[in-house]
């Protein structure tokens, strides 16, 4: 009989293939495959190299603002290079194994390569999420504020980002206050079962644990700054893969708008490589301005296509760099969830949020 783990991440893959089946079927019934096949044919295929550079890019300034919040809470330098190959391999682990596994594979790479501690790295992996949820959200708000959307995006945009504005102040309300309020959250998510609780409250005590590092103002705002300009150079991967299929809305419609919804869309539970999530959110975007279904599924399979081209021999080539074998990262991800799960009861050598 399977552990309470195993049964645990079982259910998530059946709930990741189901949403991606679902979506991708919604995203790509009754598309005129011909019509597909004939923008693909007749696409401009010189923005492949441009692309794959411009994504190269994004994982380096990834890499470099996991570097800052990494300096920023050891107070120490910290060689870019271990943290450009646990992003790079985290983001392969990502395209071609079950279950995000990359998000715990990534912070375990960094303390096994870069000799980062276990808290430290669990704590500012959670961060770039947060981050990284604020700049798509701002982003969101300008493109539905800016492009003429009709409701009901323009409210659900504004609501959004209130409510996003409302969490984090709460956030750093209860980190002014982590000793009185910290334990009453915990006792909330230990009604859940074990095996959930246990990360909930990991997730949980290194994000606050993290938060220290940066919760001064100054400091935030540069990080959130920092995250616009990554976003930014990601819309610009969406926004070249439309002119290579002839598509011409500009880049707010056919970048900006397409990174953000697509950001949203992969935070779904997904197969491996957000198959189905991204294409819905591709076309989801690119509908608002008007654009045909074939070319827009055209973008979708072209962006995904480029995304995986980069991140998979990238990742690969990081991974014989660092003397790691493929078949190790399966065995790293369990070795990662326990880390987790010491962070979250805690233990002499890594400390809990106080």
């Amino acid at each position: 009989m399977a552990s309470a783990p195993g049964r645990s991440r079982l259910v998530q893959l059946v709930i990741g293939v189901a949403v991606s089946a679902v979506l991708l079927y919604v995203a790509l019934r009754g598309q005129d495959w011909d019509e597909i096949g004939a923008v693909l044919a007749q696409a401009n295929y010189l923005y492949i190299p441009v692309i794959i550079a411009v994504s190269v890019y994004s994982l380096l300034i990834r890499a470099q603002r996991w570097q800052a919040l990494i300096e920023r809470a050891l107070g120490r330098k910290q060689a870019l290079a271990p943290v450009f190959s646990s992003t790079a391999i985290g983001f392969m682990a990502n395209s071609v194994l079950p279950l995000r596994a990359g998000e715990v594979v990534r912070p375990w790479l960094l303390t096994r390569l870069g000799g980062v501690p276990v808290s430290t790295a669990f704590a500012t992996a959670v961060l770039e999420r947060v981050l990284d949820m604020i700049a798509v959200l701002v982003l969101l708000m300008v493109v539905a504020g800016t492009a003429g959307f009709e409701e009901p995006i323009k409210s659900i945009a504004t609501y959004a980002c209130v409510a996003a504005a409302i969490g984090l102040a709460a956030i750093f309300f209860i980190h002014r206050q982590k000793d009185r309020y910290l334990p009453v959250v915990d006792r909330i998510w230990r009604v859940l079962p074990t095996a959930i609780s246990v990360k909930v409250i990991a997730l949980e005590h290194g994000f606050f644990d993290g938060l220290a590092s940066i919760a001064e103002t100054t400091v935030l705002l540069r990080l959130v700054a920092w995250s616009l300009y990554l976003w930014l150079v990601i819309a610009l991967t969406f926004y070249l893969a439309s002119l290579a299929v002839g598509i011409h809305i500009g880049y707010l419609g056919s970048g900006v708008a397409v990174a953000a919804v697509v950001a949203l869309a992969v935070a779904l539970p997904s197969a491996p490589g957000f198959v189905g999530v991204w294409q819905a959110g591709c076309l989801s975007a690119l509908s608002i301005y008007g654009v045909a279904p074939g070319p827009a599924v055209a973008v979708s399979l072209l962006s995904h296509a480029m995304a995986f081209m980069t991140q998979i021999p990238l990742g690969l080539v990081c991974l014989l760099r660092e003397g790691l074998s493929f078949g190790e990262l399966g065995k790293a991800r369990e070795e990662a969830e326990e880390a987790e799960a010491t962070v979250a009861v805690g233990s002499p050598e890594i400390p809990r949020s106080k």
